[in-house]
């Protein structure tokens, strides 16, 4: 578990009651997450590979990560969409977390990464040291690394939270695919409505959501019956993908 710093940020009416007065009683206001390079809860290589036949006949396909948190899960994006003949396709991404220094830190193409970091890029195949740059050793568990600009280039990250990124939208978005993981149960009850009707009204044909494991272990089946009564079908076989077609 990686802490991450979050100084002078009014999450009270965002988040909900249990989270925030935790973040309150932490010592200098640290907020924990858990994210890493290809998180373990969804087939990363599948699932890329099933976007990029979904949209083969696309030319330009809208990807959005409203909760990008320190970039891994971007940067996890780009090493399996660089592998790809038409990966260009869903670049730039755009990424935002309500956390302005992790924005702050991504911009500057620096991360904090450890061991299981390495063994999920290996068991996939990709070249960890043709991507990732030690600039400083060992803090805890976890080193720093500068970002290869092969991957950091085709992403822009931005500080800002979900349902202000999703009220910009224009209305009925088609190609869009939407990562939005691991996140709604940190949110008050309000804001995941207020999220669930912004996805309906922003997301056009074609376009897909991305939940994560946490989503379904903490809100149960509600995120899932959310979209699913909106039009978002659960793929048959890809954990926490939901298609809009």
């Amino acid at each position: 578990m990686k802490l991450n710093f979050a100084p002078n940020i009014n999450f009270k009416s965002i988040i909900d009651e249990y989270h925030y007065e935790n973040y309150q009683n932490s010592e200098h206001k640290m907020i924990y997450c858990t994210t890493r390079l290809f998180r373990d809860d969804m087939e990363w290589g599948d699932f890329v590979n099933f976007l990029s036949d979904f949209y083969k006949n696309e030319q330009n396909v809208n990807t959005i990560d409203l909760s990008c948190s320190d970039g891994s899960e971007v940067y996890s994006l780009v090493m399996l969409f660089n592998n790809l003949p038409d990966g260009q396709k869903f670049y730039p991404i755009k990424a935002y977390d309500l956390n302005s220094e992790l924005i702050f830190q991504a911009n500057k193409g620096r991360v904090f990464l450890g061991t299981d970091d390495i063994i999920a890029c290996k068991k996939l195949g990709i070249d960890f040291d043709d991507n990732f740059e030690k600039i400083q050793s060992s803090l805890g568990e976890f080193e720093l690394y500068r970002v290869s600009p092969k991957i950091h280039s085709n992403i822009e990250f931005q500080p800002c939270e979900a349902t202000r990124v999703l009220g910009k939208m224009k209305s009925k978005t088609d190609n869009t695919v939407l990562l939005f993981r691991n996140t709604l149960p940190y949110l008050t009850k309000e804001n995941r409505e207020k999220c669930y009707s912004l996805i309906d009204e922003k997301l056009g044909e074609n376009s897909i959501v991305v939940l994560g494991g946490h989503d379904k272990y903490v809100l149960g089946s509600e995120a899932e019956d959310e979209l699913s009564k909106r039009g978002f079908k659960k793929h048959p076989e890809l954990k926490w993908v939901y298609v809009r077609s």
